[in-house]
């Protein structure tokens, strides 16, 4: 398996994340949009402006020059994103971080997370690997292989371990 260990993601693309807004925007509102039109969505118990109630809504007023721009730079982005994908079998990235996270939506690239252990503050530590597309399966070997090699995901934070009578 050829692997990348990164810092950062090894991808920077300036505003991927104002993309991917976009388009979960238009698209949830799209999916919703019978919920939102008959004001059912009232009935969802966030209605903050960040919740997906009040992103239903304001997708509806995304223009349609908007929507279709933000696909075009969707498309920039498959296309930096193919040569790099297609050095490696697996990127281990940070995890979710706001590039990386909005870079592998964006582009559709399988990524899983999983725990590695714990800070000195005792809270968990995760990565996120990444991978080619249809290579779910590379992921999981992985992160099965690793956790045959660990006891991470066995472990709870301390203050939620459970004290054994």
């Amino acid at each position: 398996v050829k692997l990348v260990i990164a810092n950062c993601f090894p991808v920077t693309i300036s505003h991927a994340n104002d993309v991917l807004g976009l388009i979960i925007s238009a698209e949830s509102a799209a999916f919703f949009e019978e919920l939102t039109m008959t004001n059912n969505d009232d009935l969802l118990a966030q209605q903050n402006s960040y919740n997906w109630p009040n992103i239903f809504r304001s997708g509806q007023m995304i223009p349609a020059t908007a929507y279709i721009n933000a696909c075009r730079m969707r498309t920039i982005i498959i296309d930096k994103m193919a040569p790099l994908m297609n050095g490696y079998d697996i990127i281990i990235a940070p995890p979710s971080t706001g590039e990386q996270l909005a870079i592998t939506n964006l582009t559709g690239h399988p990524s899983l997370t999983f725990p590695i252990g714990f800070s000195q503050t005792g809270l968990p530590i995760t990565i996120s690997i990444i991978g080619k597309h249809f290579e779910e399966a590379t992921l999981i070997a992985f992160a099965h292989f690793y956790q045959r090699k660990t006891s991470c995901h066995q472990q709870m934070p301390p203050m939620f371990a459970v004290k054994q009578p």
